[in-house]
C-alpha cells in the first residue's frame, strides 16, 4: 500500500486520509512539508512522531494536493470543501443543505487558516516554532524556551513572528489553546476542569474567562447549546 501511495503522489494525484490514516501518509513521508491533521486524541503523538509535517489542530486541512481530516463529522466538512473548490460556494451550500447540514459554514469565512493552499510560507525556524506550539499546547511553553529550541534569541524570535504571522508566539499559543478547548467542549464529554488542564490553562476559571472573551459564552453554556441543537 505504501508503494502504491507513493506512485499516486509521483503522478501528482490528490492523496488524502481520514482520521488516523494520516499516520500512514506521514510514515510514507508523503506529508513532509505539508499541513495536515488527525483525530484530536492522537494529535500530540502525531506531532511528536512526524515533526516534518505541519500539523494543524483543525477539523480538516487541504494543502495543495494533500487532504486530511479528523474523521467523523469532519469527513462531511471536507467533502463539502471539495465541492466548493470544484463547483463553487453556491453549489457547496446547496449540497450541504441536501445533506441536512444546515449549520455548515464555509471554513474560509470563519478561519482563513482552515484551508492551506500553498500560499502560507514561513521561514524554517518560524515553522519549527509553530510546530512546537501546536504540539505543546498543553505544556508550559515560554517564549524564551521556544527561542532556545529553534536556535534564536528571544528578541529575534519575537521579531520574526511579528513579521511573518502578525502575532506573538503567546498570542498564537493562546489561540490554539482556545481552539483545542472549544473542540473538546463540543465534541467530548470531558469535564470542563479536565479540559482546562489538558490544554494548558491554569484553572477552570482561567479557561472560562478566556473562552467568554473569545466566543461570547462560557464552555458549559456552549456545550449545552450545542447538545440541544444536535438533539433537534
Amino acid at each position: 500500500m505504501l508503494k502504491w501511495l507513493e506512485r499516486q503522489a509521483r503522478d501528482e494525484k490528490i492523496v488524502g486520509a481520514i482520521t488516523n490514516g494520516a499516520f500512514l501518509l506521514a510514515q510514507s513521508e508523503l506529508l513532509n512539508g505539508y499541513a495536515a491533521t488527525v483525530h484530536w486524541e492522537d494529535f500530540s503523538s502525531f506531532c511528536a512522531l512526524y515533526p516534518k509535517v505541519h500539523a494543524r489542530y483543525q477539523r480538516f486541512v487541504v494543502d495543495r494536493n494533500r487532504m486530511t481530516c479528523a474523521g467523523g463529522a469532519a469527513t462531511l466538512d471536507l467533502f463539502i470543501e471539495i465541492v466548493r473548490q470544484d463547483m463553487g460556494k453556491e453549489m457547496a451550500m446547496q449540497v450541504s443543505r441536501q445533506m441536512l447540514l444546515q449549520d455548515y459554514s464555509m471554513p474560509g469565512e470563519l478561519d482563513p487558516q482552515m484551508v492551506f493552499d500553498g500560499s502560507h510560507h514561513f521561514s524554517p525556524r518560524v515553522q519549527r516554532a509553530l510546530s512546537l506550539l501546536e504540539a505543546g499546547v498543553g505544556e508550559g511553553i515560554t517564549v524564551a524556551g521556544l527561542a532556545d529550541r529553534v536556535g534564536l534569541s528571544r528578541r529575534e524570535l519575537l521579531r520574526l513572528f511579528r513579521r511573518e504571522t502578525g502575532k506573538s508566539p503567546q498570542q498564537i499559543l493562546n489561540q490554539r489553546r482556545l481552539e483545542r478547548s472549544r473542540s473538546l467542549v463540543l465534541h467530548s464529554h470531558l469535564p470542563i476542569a479536565v479540559i482546562a488542564s489538558a490544554v494548558g490553562f491554569s484553572s477552570q476559571s482561567h479557561l472560562t474567562s478566556a473562552y467568554r472573551n473569545s466566543y461570547d459564552t462560557t464552555p458549559a453554556q456552549h456545550r449545552r447549546a450545542h447538545q440541544m441543537k444536535s438533539a433537534i
